[in-house]
């Protein structure tokens, strides 16, 4: 697990380097690497986690004989396998063994890989830089384009913006931001600086003005040879997880997922080692006394982290300078806390994310199985109206978002609706908002081809959601703090066995695979997922900055999105404390960022 950054403008950032490496340093604190073409054509440059092949087999930027280059952050779990037939030293670790595909089987070679990657290749003989993301998008990518030619990448935006091309903000991406409290496919906060899409590879070929032509082709995910059962499926996956050179540990919350990639890897790793966040004074919140129950019974060493609203506050700084834009979601900063306990004790540890949007666990999937397969036009004008008037005085209870999604009369909006969405303040009130809702409308529409309902809703959380939520909230809380996160769910082997044809949607099978392996487990009786006293974080300074972004005539909210949204956006906030977050982080970065609109 790495930080990578590659340009095909060395001329822009040769002189950068110590401040590149110092921006990605906390992705890769253990060796720092630069390459440069020896025409000068491309500089690729990495900072090192040591997870696989410790030696100098795993060093990077790595480069073969016959020129190729790469920077690669990631781990490949079936790169024994992929080994075969390629150099001694291929087999000692993944770096070698993916350029070494790559260079023999061109970039199709990713097909086969098993695991979460981004990487930047340079083949010089077609005189290509090449980049890609694995299929989930666990993996972070940024690309900027540069108005004189040209292209950069970066494993986070924050290197990217040390270049003046990469400053200037979008007023859709940060409408999108203030939606969603996240930016979506493509997009970012600046307007040059882009997401390199999941699951494709993009290929610049370097004319000779340095110029560079775009071609894009698509990663097919790794396929399992057979339909395994869950529970195999699932037992297959860990063990590919813990694939590693150094302590593999794993977070504990109290639900079915984390207990139950606990409960196999421990059957694995007798010695594993847990964490569990814990919020002291927050009943309703705290699940660290069910999971220390279950990590008795497992006989896993257990360390419970409580977490206070200061501590949280002191992690935002640290999230948004490693985020390079805002993130809505409250539950970053706690697992950050998280994430800087379990790195004093080890460098990797596997996670429970994902399981809901394959196996179908969340309550609104059950609402979306009632919406209506097509628009209703008929109805569209009244039902729209009355929607409206329920997203102005909703809380943010899921009771309450179900209403709204239900008079939205199915498709992107309803589903927005249950993702607690404030898309219709922008809509009513900015052109901005008009154009993220056509972008969202289109993306919903071209990833639920035919689906409808609780299938068309898992397929666009799987598809949208959850690489530009919860994927990028645990890449970045993780590894801040120089620590590695794995996903066991997100695995092309679980996923066949979760999607196949006729398995049930829901986790009764994850709830049963979990009793047969711990029948004295303790479980609560609904998903309560990892909540944050919101009102408690908004107590204080950053209070402070929800008032000054909310009520400045210079704050970018208010030039960007103009007067009436800002007074739309302040209803909604005195109502949701979701809403109020996201407009405060908005404006706490805004005064780290020095953003000019």
């Amino acid at each position: 697990m790495c930080g990578i950054f590659a340009t095909t403008r060395p001329d822009l950032w040769r002189d950068l380097q110590p401040e590149l490496l110092a921006k990605l340093d906390h992705r890769g604190p253990d060796a720092h690497g630069s390459w440069e073409s020896p025409g000068g054509d491309v500089l690729l440059l990495h900072t090192r986690l040591s997870i696989v092949g410790l030696g100098p087999e795993g060093a990077q930027p790595a480069a073969l004989p016959s020129g190729q280059a790469m920077t690669f952050n990631g781990e490949i779990y079936n790169y024994r396998d992929l080994a075969v037939g390629l150099s001694p030293d291929a087999a000692v670790s993944d770096t070698q063994t993916v350029i070494q595909r790559i260079a023999r089987d061109g970039l199709s070679a990713m097909d086969a890989f098993r695991g979460m990657y981004a990487l930047a290749y340079w083949d010089p003989a077609s005189r290509t830089l090449s980049a890609a993301r694995d299929p989930w998008g666990l993996k972070p990518l940024y690309l900027l384009d540069h108005p004189s030619g040209g292209v950069t990448l970066s494993s986070e935006i924050g290197p990217l913006l040390l270049h003046a091309d990469g400053r200037e903000l979008d007023p859709i991406g940060i409408a999108q931001y203030v939606a969603f409290g996240h930016t979506l496919p493509q997009f970012t906060c600046y307007l040059r600086i882009r997401k390199v899409v999941p699951g494709a590879v993009y290929s610049w070929q370097m004319t000779e003005s340095r110029h560079v032509n775009l071609s894009i082709q698509r990663i097919h995910q790794f396929e399992p040879d057979e339909v395994p059962s869950v529970g195999a499926a699932m037992e297959d996956s860990v063990r590919a997880h813990l694939t590693a050179d150094v302590e593999v540990g794993v977070f504990l919350s109290g639900g079915i997922d984390s207990t139950l990639v606990t409960a196999i890897a421990r059957e694995i790793v007798p010695d594993l080692h847990a964490f569990t966040l814990s919020f002291p004074g927050s009943e309703g919140m705290d699940e660290s006394p069910l999971a220390a129950a279950n990590a008795r019974a497992l006989g896993v060493r257990h360390t419970i982290v409580p977490v206070t609203a200061s501590d949280m506050l002191d992690s935002l700084d640290t999230l948004l300078a490693t985020t390079g834009e805002p993130f809505g979601d409250a539950a970053a900063l706690p697992l950050l806390f998280l994430a800087r306990r379990a790195a004093q004790d080890l460098k990797v540890v596997l996670t429970g994310e994902g399981a809901d949007e394959l196996f179908g666990g969340y309550g609104r999937y059950r609402i979306s199985r009632a919406l209506p397969r097509h628009h209703l036009p008929l109805l569209g004008d009244a039902s729209a109206h009355l929607a409206d008037m329920v997203y102005s005085r909703r809380s943010d209870r899921p009771r309450s978002r179900a209403v709204e999604a239900i008079l939205r009369l199915g498709g992107a909006r309803s589903h927005a609706a249950l993702l607690g969405s404030d898309l219709p303040a922008l809509m009513h009130t900015t052109s901005q908002g008009r154009e993220v809702e056509t972008l969202m409308r289109a993306d919903w529409e071209g990833l639920t081809d035919r689906a409808h309902g609780r299938q068309a809703a898992r397929r666009f959380d799987l598809g949208r959601w959850l690489p530009n939520t919860y994927l990028e909230k645990t890449d970045r809380a993780t590894m801040a703090m120089s620590l590695e996160a794995r996903t066991p769910f997100l695995d092309p082997v679980v996923a066949r066995a979760a999607l196949a044809g006729g398995r049930p949607f829901g986790k009764d099978n994850l709830r049963a695979e979990l009793a047969s392996r711990l029948p004295e487990v303790e479980l609560p009786n609904s998903k309560k997922g990892l909540a944050v006293p919101i009102s408690d974080l908004l107590r204080g300074s950053l209070g402070d900055e929800l008032r000054r972004v909310m009520g400045s005539e210079d704050s970018v909210l208010r030039r960007v999105l103009g007067r009436d949204c800002v007074a739309a956006l302040a209803e909604r906030s005195s109502r949701s404390l979701t809403t109020a977050y996201r407009l405060a982080v908005l404006g706490r970065w805004e005064s780290m960022s020095h953003v000019d609109a």
